[in-house]
């Protein structure tokens, strides 16, 4: 997402520059810390009132044009639902734009503050003197990528709107940080940043400090070259950008630095004369002139800020010259602008008393001031002397050279005092040209020759208690070659044979590893007491090799080095002199690490059903952690999950649950849940079942079960004055002679592997009435039990009207589509059935007389045209809308319409989904669905992903299965797998061809249903018409040849005991041997 072309590439004069002066200069501009994250992400940094009065103030000169000022402009906000960014947001009618950004700053969590600057940086709404409605459509540039030519502004006209834009922008920048590590800019590291869209302007180097920083470099990709800073508020050169360099100058104009105060700033609160220096997160007052005046020849001048800033700041003692850097654990001496360092405490004593205190500062802060010289004393370590020439020189500080280097005058000797605890002491043995390796001598003496040979090499050693915690290091300068590398504890420094004309002694602190030498333990080294001013670095080594990366005091144990033993190398660089290398001890050999592993625990009740879940603890970071679910003592196939339910075939079992870890260079390890108690067997929800229909006969009475436990197998028994009816098992029943004055009810008999059989019995209806020439409203006529009935007319309007004559009036609604073509009608059927009405067909361009016949005879509630005037034309809305109310549903297209069809739809568990370039499988789908209460959706064919729109609209219907009409061929593996991703369960009904997977769809019904549907397999328009009845019937919709019923029907005929087939079309359409039920052969 990036900013809209005037953001970007325009200066600030060119979009209206804040008239106030800036509280920031370009110059200050960091492109690493634009804003520091407490003042982006400050929700509650303005309320309503105080937006409107900052916009009345800034937009005092503007005078409306084509669009209200913003100080003036209102608009109706819809409300929002909360998500994972922003809270909910309540909208309102009329609501000012004041109210808006403060509302959606609340709702986003980002600044009021910001939200101002970035409407000003993209479009200057808020200092505009003219607006225009496209300055609101592109509020704040969200959605306008500069992929425009020449780097122009690109805008997505779906994300118009001054509401749109201010509350998709706030929440963008919440997207960034939730998400940071998917975003090419992130916080915490070095990015490659443009200086321009275009690419040859190359990029600059940005360590981003912090995620608001990041944030707007994503949202605007650039980073302002020194032209562009050189020129505020005007134009750079042709590789400038603006966008960023005018937010935090804006931002700093109106509200001050945005990166909030700095540690080590000198302010003062506006109108007053205490000067504080900001340490960290408190401020310590700044006594006197002369320490003032110090102060600013390293931190700069006093910058006045207002006194609440300056209040949220904790008090801390008053600054003073003695000073403790807490990162260093150094002493320092604050002095003519300068740190000077302490070589130790009595040093310190002498220059600031015995009594002498300090302050614990800022490291941030002390790293502004330049250093000063070392306090000269030695109280402890080696102090050395050289002799040249035949005399001995001055005394040499630890670190200091003794002799001279790059004069050829060879040293002839050495005398090395140690200054330490009691009992220690130094050795020193040399090699002397012509005599070789003497003996070693202690220290004080003289080590080497007092005649006219030199020293060739040099070994020290240190001896007594402080050789367990210090080393002494040296290195030799040796003519012609210069420094040798240092050498430590007695190794050679120097070679026989050479010529060394000066050396180097240093006593150091040994390092000291802390912590178990084992894989995933942190081992950590400490360099004992350095000198201040000292620069320290390390370097880990296993069995002695360096390993790589590992420079830090800290050291992760990593799988790689089990078995090694562990040393440090700390270098160590005083101020002014040379590097010396001091080496800890060894560890123990690398043991394999330790998983924390801890015990699993199942949650939930072991009953056939019902869901376990497991909580596995906190293992060791990266373990890969693996499941098995068993039942007594055998692992359950596939139940590898962290959750499982339990089957039939676990009754009477009990369940355990094993995770095991595995990580390289730890001990494999596996953890067993304690067992459950036995599997018990399965409660199967089952509500009440809920008859419907005028108890009359030959009228039909509908079976609604309710939502059972899914997989249960459900049958039906219709119950006369509580007699089973023989033959009367499916989800329907239409009355007979025999039932008069008696009541109905349905039984619905639920089984399931695992589970208990539970039968719920319906209430009963009133009593059976004879049949009436005016059947009651909305009632529908059903089929005699055992007989077959053709329903056709010589068209397919006929036809459908043939169809629709099962309906009695005063219907509640009645659905019209084409019957020029078949997409828009495929969703339709499975809503007229769930809705109680027909569907009927109309021509494109004219309502046919017998269809407007019918629906007058119907008389409904309402009039549903199903598709655009393209496909029913405005004249044949206008004429059923003199029938009764009427409206149009549709969409862009096929798929957008059965969206908009499923609007029917309030709540669904199941949808049905199927192609859309194709009629079978919707329309026998389409039966099933209007049956099961559930809509139906279309996709292409070749969609490797459900739609967002469609997956949206699933979540928004409370969608739980999904089932899908036909093979992967017509609805992919890949809808499929997304679905499914979606935390959906998904059902496949496919076969061979349409009519297999027509028949696949069938078994959805229950064993018993009474009734099926026939329409040809070769054209629409019956089961177009057919699908809407069999759904209220609770019907399936099977597709045959002409001469006969395909296997897959004849089969489903036979499993459901299905005695009653209702063919659609004329003889010609399908034979009469369809109506007798001949299966094909073969």
């Amino acid at each position: 997402m990036t900013g809209a072309l005037v953001a970007v590439l325009l200066p600030l004069s060119a979009v209206e520059a804040a008239t106030v002066p800036a509280a920031v200069t370009a110059t200050q501009f960091t492109p690493g810390n634009i804003i520091s994250d407490a003042l982006f992400y400050d929700g509650a940094a303005m309320t309503a009132a105080q937006v409107q009065s900052f916009l009345n103030e800034k937009g005092s000169g503007c005078v409306a044009g084509n669009a209200p000022c913003l100080k003036n402009y209102v608009v109706t906000t819809p409300s929002m639902a909360a998500d994972s960014y922003c809270k909910a947001y309540a909208g309102a009618t009329n609501e000012s734009a004041a109210s808006i950004v403060a509302k959606v700053g609340q709702a986003c969590g980002v600044s009021q503050k910001v939200l101002l600057v970035l409407l000003q940086k993209e479009t200057s709404l808020v200092t505009k003197s003219a607006p225009t409605t496209g300055n609101y459509d592109r509020a704040t540039g969200y959605g306008c990528p500069d992929t425009g030519p020449g780097g122009t502004a690109n805008c997505n006209t779906n994300y118009y709107g001054f509401f749109n834009q201010l509350r998709l922008a706030a929440r963008q920048y919440k997207v960034y940080r939730a998400n940071a590590t998917r975003y090419a800019y992130q916080a915490g590291r070095v990015n490659q940043v443009q200086y321009n869209p275009n690419t040859a302007c190359g990029t600059a180097s940005v360590f981003i400090e912090n995620q608001a920083t990041a944030g707007l470099y994503i949202y605007t990709p650039y980073v302002p070259n020194a032209a562009a800073l050189a020129a505020y508020p005007g134009t750079g050169d042709s590789c400038s950008s603006y966008g960023n360099r005018n937010f935090f100058m804006t931002y700093g104009a109106w509200f001050g630095d945005p990166r909030g105060l700095v540690t080590g700033a000198l302010v003062r609160a506006a109108g007053t004369a205490p000067v504080y220096l900001i340490d960290g997160t408190g401020k310590r007052y700044v006594p006197d002139v002369g320490m003032l005046e110090e102060l600013t020849t390293a931190l700069g001048n006093v910058t006045e800020v207002p006194d609440s800033v300056l209040g949220g700041y904790a008090t801390l003692p008053a600054v003073q010259r003695l000073v403790h850097n807490p990162a260093t654990d150094e002493l320092l001496w604050l002095s003519q602008g300068r740190l000077n360092w302490f070589g130790s405490m009595p040093v310190v004593y002498a220059w600031a008393g015995t009594s002498a205190t300090w302050i614990d500062v800022d490291p941030a802060v002390l790293a502004r001031f330049p250093r000063g010289p070392g306090i000269p004393s030695v109280t402890s370590g080696v102090v050395s002397v050289g002799r040249v020439d035949g005399g001995w020189g001055s005394w040499a500080l630890p670190g200091e050279t003794i002799g001279t280097t790059g004069q050829s005058k060879p040293l002839q000797a050495i005398s090395v005092n140690y200054v330490g605890s009691p009992g220690s002491s130094l050795t020193c043995t040399a090699a002397v040209s012509g005599s070789g390796w003497a003996g070693a001598v202690k220290q004080s003496a003289t080590c080497g020759t007092t005649t006219i040979q030199h020293l060739e090499a040099v070994q020290l050693r240190l001896a007594g208690p402080d050789a367990s915690t210090k080393s002494v290091v040296y290195r030799a300068y040796v003519t012609g070659r210069g420094w040798t590398g240092w050498a430590a504890n007695g190794a050679t420094a120097g070679a026989p044979g050479l010529t060394v004309e000066a050396v180097q002694v240093q006593v150091a602190t040994k390092p000291q590893i802390t912590g178990a030498a084992q894989v995933g333990a942190s081992v950590t080294v400490t360099p004992g007491a350095v000198p201040a001013g000292t620069t320290v670095g390390y370097q880990w080594l296993a069995g002695g090799a360096a390993i790589s990366g590992a420079t830090s005091p800290t050291y992760v144990v990593a799988p790689t080095v089990v078995g090694k033993a562990l040393t440090v190398e700390v270098t160590m660089t005083p101020p002014g002199g040379q590097p010396f290398l001091v080496t800890s001890d060894a560890t123990g050999a690398v043991a394999p690490g330790v998983l924390s592993a801890p015990t699993p625990t199942i949650g939930g009740t072991a009953r056939v059903g019902s869901s376990l879940s497991v909580t596995t603890g906190s293992w060791t970071t990266g373990a890969q952690l693996s499941y098995q679910w068993s039942a007594g003592s055998t692992p359950i196939p596939g139940a590898t999950a962290t959750t499982y339910t339990p089957t039939a075939a676990d009754l009477g079992k009990t369940i355990t649950f094993a995770v095991s870890g595995t990580l390289a260079g730890y001990t494999s390890v596996q953890r067993v849940s304690a067992p459950t108690p036995a599997v018990a067997q399965g409660v199967l929800t089952a509500p009440l079942p809920v008859t419907s229909g005028p108890a009359m006969v030959g009228l039909v009475q509908l079976a609604t079960p309710g939502t059972w436990t899914v997989g249960t197998a459900l049958t039906y028994q219709w119950l006369s004055a509580g007699v089973p009816i023989a033959g009367a098992t499916g989800a329907s029943y239409s009355p007979v002679a025999a039932d008069v004055g008696k009541a109905l009810s349905v039984r619905v008999t639920g089984t399931q592997a695992g589970y208990a059989t539970v039968s719920q019995v319906s209430a009963a209806t009133t009593t059976v009435v004879p049949a009436s020439a005016t059947p009651p409203p909305g009632s529908l006529k059903g089929f005699t039990p055992g007989q077959s009935t053709r329903l056709a007319g010589p068209t397919r309007y006929e036809t459908a009207i043939e169809v629709s004559q099962r309906f009695s009036p005063g219907v509640p609604v009645v659905y019209v589509a084409t019957g020029a073509d078949f997409p828009d009608g495929l969703a339709a059927a499975a809503a007229a059935a769930v809705r109680g009405g027909p569907l009927l067909l109309s021509m494109p361009t004219s309502l046919p007389g017998a269809v407007r016949a019918e629906i007058e005879r119907l008389a409904p509630k309402q009039i549903v045209v199903v598709g655009g005037p393209s496909v029913l034309s405005d004249d044949v809305a206008a004429a059923l809308g003199m029938i009764a109310p009427t409206i149009r549903v549709s969409g862009a297209d096929r798929y957008a319409t059965a969206l908009a069809v499923s609007a029917a739809f309030t709540r669904a568990s199941e949808a049905f989904v199927a192609t859309g370039e194709d009629f079978p499988d919707a329309l026998a789908a389409s039966a099933a669905a209007g049956a099961a209460d559930a809509p139906v959706f279309l996709v292409e064919s070749s969609a490797q992903v459900a739609p967002g729109a469609l997956v949206s609209r699933l979540r928004e219907l409370g969608v739980t299965t999904v089932r899908l009409a036909g093979s992967p061929a017509v609805v992919s593996r890949g809808v499929e797998d997304s679905l499914r991703s979606q935390g959906m369960t998904v059902h496949r009904y496919g076969g061979a061809d349409r009519y297999a997977t027509a028949a696949a769809i069938a078994t959805l019904f229950p064993q018993g249903t009474s009734t099926a549907f026939f329409a040809t397999g070769a054209d629409y328009p019956d089961a177009l018409a057919a699908a809407a009845l069999a759904g209220r019937l609770r019907s399936p919709v099977l597709t045959s040849v002409q001469q006969c019923i395909p296997a897959s029907g004849s089969d489903v005929l036979a499993a459901l005991s299905i005695n009653t087939r209702v063919v659609l079309g004329s003889e010609p359409v399908l034979s009469d041997a369809v109506l007798r039920g001949q299966r094909c052969a073969g």
